[in-house]
């Protein structure tokens, strides 16, 4: 752990102690580590300006819960909360998020994250100091972490190209705070809510399968969509933002890295598998070009440099040393003549002897014999060649019985 901030390995596996309990910013923020812009970041800062939203957001409740009225006969609207009082909680905490808080949209870039500007996509654009504004990837986030810090049981919720975040209790739920103090049951609720443009709404199902993208015979079929997320499947949502974000930064090892890991929380979703079929092809492809971009640069950088030689050589100011090492075309032509067997030392170059002969046709280091016979034979004509040769002379012992 460093700085309080648990780091991203610990989360990389299939069993993960603690992720249940460990609050939805430190998972964001574990994420996004090594992204530009999360150098300074930490929750140790982030925990206590929470605290203060949190304050807020209790007094302003408090404050307003005499205008409910339980036995209203007015239902819910997409842009009223009617006789819901999970509706009514949710309506007051984004109020005071968005108009006292600071947590606002970056209006430039409205549903369609920069991945080269991490801010956009991770909550340190919102919790940092200095931040100036998240997107659809990360407004909800925040309000997921400060709706289950007041008690309420909300979720993160994707659809294509938009998330948002959703009261989902089947059950009913009990708030109990100490200050102010407040003891309150609410009803069983489903509903979804929508802050992270211009105001606060809350839409059905249907409606987020045509906004803010036309859902495909694919999207409908792989069943990801409009789930309330579990902490393994919003961890691998951000592992999967994370590596696209280094995919755009040019960190494609890096971001091939988070697609796998997005895939071993969650094996069944059939999005990640394809996003990560298709970078590890890009990724192929763009090796494949790299290795044939560096072969044409090597050739040129070598026909450069024989064309400096060739053009100081006309000048009379060739200069450069052609040493072992050279790797001029000259001189790899030069060690490459070398190698090729030639006659025995000192016979003429073409000379029909056996040995020379014999030293043309192995492949074996210049100026060794082919036959083991040391290079030590002075220049001879062809008569009497194996007087020289020593044991030639000596006869050969008979056969037994011959």
């Amino acid at each position: 752990m460093e700085n309080g901030l648990l780091s991203l390995e610990q989360f990389l596996g299939l069993q993960v102690a603690g992720l249940d309990s460990c609050d939805i910013l430190t998972r964001n923020l574990c994420a996004g580590r090594g992204l530009p812009g999360t150098e300074n970041s930490t929750p140790d800062v982030w925990f206590p300006k929470r605290d203060q939203w949190i304050g807020r957001i209790k007094f302003e409740i408090c404050r307003h819960l005499y205008r409910f009225d339980s036995q209203a006969n007015q239902e819910p609207t997409p842009y009223s909360y009617g006789n819901s009082l999970a509706r009514f909680f949710c309506w007051h905490m984004l109020q005071v998020l968005q108009v006292h808080c600071g947590v606002r949209y970056q209006p430039d870039r409205k549903f369609k994250p920069d991945f080269c500007q991490p801010r956009d996509v991770f909550v340190h654009g919102i919790m940092d100091d200095d931040g100036e504004g998240g997107t659809c990837a990360s407004m909800p986030v925040v309000y997921v972490s400060v709706g289950r810090a007041l008690g309420f049981p909300v979720y993160l919720v994707e659809t294509r190209g938009h998330a948002f975040f959703r009261w989902d209790d089947p059950k009913g739920t009990t708030i109990r705070w100490e200050n102010p103090d407040l003891v309150l049951w609410i009803p069983p609720d489903r509903f979804n809510i929508e802050g992270s443009g211009e105001g606060i709404a809350y839409y059905t199902d249907s409606y987020y399968t045509q906004w803010p993208e036309l859902w495909t015979e694919i999207d409908i079929r792989h069943g990801k969509y409009l789930r309330s997320m579990t902490p393994k499947e919003e961890l691998a949502g951000f592992l999967i933002e994370r590596g696209e974000c280094f995919w755009d930064l040019g960190n494609k090892v890096e971001a091939l890295k988070s697609y796998y890991f997005a895939r071993q929380l969650a094996p069944d979703d059939e999005r990640y598998k394809w996003v990560h079929a298709k970078r590890s092809h890009e990724y192929q492809q763009w090796e494949i070009e790299q290795r044939e971009m560096k072969r044409i640069e090597q050739e040129l950088e070598e026909m450069t440099r024989d064309a400096e030689r060739r053009r100081r050589r006309m000048q009379g100011a060739e200069t450069i040393d052609h040493g072992p090492s050279c790797q001029c075309r000259q001189c790899k032509q030069a060690r490459e003549a070398a190698m090729q067997p030639t006659g025995m030392p000192g016979h003429t170059a073409n000379c029909l002897c056996s040995g020379c002969l014999m030293q043309r046709q192995m492949p074996h280091a210049p100026g060794i014999a082919a036959f083991g016979v040391p290079n030590q034979l002075p220049h001879h004509p062809m008569p009497g060649i194996h007087q020289s040769l020593p044991g030639f002379q000596q006869p050969v012992p008979r056969l037994p019985g011959f």
